[in-house]
């Protein structure tokens, strides 16, 4: 009878559609042509009778647009009868699920209630107003019947889990990756985030984001931007030492301003730096102003402002990565080798800034000011006399100045020379000179060629010069008169006086004083005394000679090379100069019978 009637309303429908639903128990709601496209068979068309409900929903799962009978089976029993039922599912789930849909066994992690079989607890059978015919539009709604996600107010939440679609990034069923994800890390996370994708084929990439996000960031909820794990820099020491360490914090890494500096994923610059030269980044910060015509030093000209300086930490003034004078031995190792010598500049030895700029300035080397300027913050008494004095040694105020001589760090000379007194003025006088009093010969040439070498110039011409300034001609120590003649008084001649006797120029008489005498008759009191005393320098050369005793072959007078023809014999000697005849004497007079 049930089937004559449900032929009848089929042949009713075909001839009227809308009998069904303004007269039969069907849902009014569903669309006219829906059914009547579902409407294939008797049978299917007997189960809409009663379960049109099936045909109103917005999903259907497919099988229903096929046939009741793809999943349902008619157990014997009569249907419809309340309590009794008359039909049972093909097989059971998940088998039946399975005879259209993938089997889920095939991977590493087996989501359990997939595993289960219990589709049913997340998937409507019929359909569903949501995809995938879930019972929930929003994923989490369904996640979090088993999953417990404590989100704050304040928390910063990840998108996916904002909008409850937890499916964006877990697969429901199986995966080969750790908590059902759908693909491995970091490769998940470049489905979105696609510029930092750009940013890990950069040369440099930072390691923890090379292995997993999830090493900085939560996937779902954070209390910090960007999900980050931890605030930074409290994030950055779980790998990185803590700065806050020494005695010196640069303020932006104390502040946890690393990615003020450093590229969170990638760089194409070391220590996944933001900009190639760390000066770029330093001057954001620190000015520094550099002229056109300005010396710099290497580092700061190249940009590795962190060649002297950490920028996180440092036990030293500047964050310099070393303590004074050391930081500059890394690079300056001749220096540091000059400072192992005997003789250390003491400012050298306390910090280097005292007389370079670390960065730029307009002398070479840069030092801080020109010399001898600089040398005279130090030399304050040197300074007076310079500036006060008659004559000053050239050497002072052309080329290097006071480097001319000394060494500026350290030597194996006293007073820091460059080298041994007499090769070091011996290195500039070794030619003919042009000097204010009349020409300077070369001296060198003439200790080169000479028997006779004067003993204080074997010692070091400071016994009788000043290598800087005297209120003497020729940087003279003490007095010493200048031409052919001068009076024969102690003070006029204390220069010579320092080594010899000045009995030399006052005793007329002496059998000790002099071996230049006839008998007791003082032959130095002859030529030095009277209205036409003559000079030393007018029969004695001051540095060397060809002959014993310093006697010059030739003494100028005016234009004139007037001879001396000095002869030694072994009780006394000859002389034959052009202002006189020959004359003779002897120390001990040998009377001839």
């Amino acid at each position: 009878m049930d089937g004559f009637l449900f032929s009848i309303i089929i042949w009713i429908s075909a001839l009227n559609p809308n009998y069904v639903f303004q007269n039969s128990s069907l849902n009014t709601n569903i669309n006219q042509n829906v059914y009547i496209n579902f409407v294939q068979n008797e049978a299917d068309s007997s189960c809409i009778s009663c379960h049109a409900d099936v045909l109103s929903f917005k999903k259907k799962h497919a099988p229903i647009k096929e046939s009741c009978v793809k999943c349902h089976t008619n157990n014997g029993n009569e249907h419809p009868v309340e309590g009794i039922k008359g039909f049972t599912l093909s097989s059971e789930i998940p088998a039946l699920c399975y005879t259209c849909h993938e089997d889920i066994n095939t991977k590493q992690h087996i989501h359990q209630p997939a595993g289960d079989g219990k589709c049913n607890d997340c998937h409507a059978t019929h359909g569903s107003k949501n995809r995938k015919l879930l019972l929930e539009k929003k994923t989490q709604n369904l996640c979090k019947e088993c999953h417990q996600l404590e989100i704050k107010a304040e928390d910063i939440v990840h998108n996916p889990v904002n909008s409850g679609r937890c499916h964006k990034c877990h697969d429901p069923h199986q995966s080969d990756f750790e908590s059902f994800l759908k693909l491995d890390m970091p490769n998940l996370c470049y489905k979105c985030h696609d510029g930092i994708t750009e940013e890990m084929k950069l040369k440099k990439l930072h390691k923890p984001a090379k292995e997993d996000c999830f090493n900085c960031h939560n996937p779902h909820n954070a209390k910090e931007s960007y999900l980050i794990n931890d605030t930074v820099p409290a994030l950055c020491y779980t790998c990185h030492e803590d700065i806050n360490t020494k005695l010196h914090i640069h303020q932006p890494a104390g502040d946890g301003k690393c990615n003020d500096c450093h590229a969170t994923h990638g760089s194409k610059n070391r220590k996944l730096l933001l900009e190639k030269k760390t000066q770029n980044l330093c001057k954001e910060c620190h000015q520094l102003e550099i002229k056109a015509e300005d010396i710099v030093h290497n580092p700061v000209n190249s940009g590795r402002c962190h060649k002297c300086h950490d920028p996180h930490q440092s036990d030293f003034e500047s964050f310099l990565k070393l303590d004074m004078p050391n930081l500059c031995y890394k690079c300056h190792d001749g220096v540091a080798e000059e400072m192992s010598t005997s003789n250390v500049h003491a400012p050298a030895t306390k910090d280097c800034f005292l007389c370079h700029d670390p960065h730029n300035a307009k002398e070479s080397y840069l030092l801080s000011e020109t010399k001898p300027t600089l040398c005279y913050t130090c030399h304050e008494s040197l300074e007076t006399s310079v500036k006060t004095a008659t004559v000053v040694h050239n050497a002072i105020s052309i080329d290097k100045s006071c480097s001319n001589c000394h060494a500026s760090h350290g030597s194996e000379n006293s007073k820091v020379l460059k080298a041994g007194q007499k090769e070091l003025c011996l290195s500039c006088h070794n030619k003919e000179y042009n000097g204010t009093s009349g020409k300077i010969t070369n001296i060198k040439l003439q200790l080169e060629t000479a028997k006779s070498v004067h003993g204080p110039v074997n010692d070091g011409c400071s016994m009788c010069h000043d290598p800087h300034s005297s209120e003497n001609q020729h940087l003279l120590n003490e007095n010493f008169p200048i031409g052919a003649y001068a009076p024969a008084t102690k003070s006029n001649f204390l220069l010579c006086f320092n080594c010899h006797n000045s009995e030399l120029i006052a005793l007329e008489k002496t059998e000790t004083v002099t071996n230049f005498r006839d008998g007791d008759r003082n032959m130095h009191y002859l030529h030095t005394n009277g209205k036409r005393g003559r000079n030393c320098t007018t029969c004695h050369n001051m540095h060397a000679s060809e002959n014993e005793h310093l006697i010059e072959n030739t003494v100028k007078y005016g234009k004139w090379d007037m001879p001396i023809k000095f002869v030694l014999l072994d009780n006394g000697g000859s002389c034959f100069p052009g202002c006189h005849a020959e004359l003779k004497y002897e120390r001990k007079k040998i009377f001839k019978k």
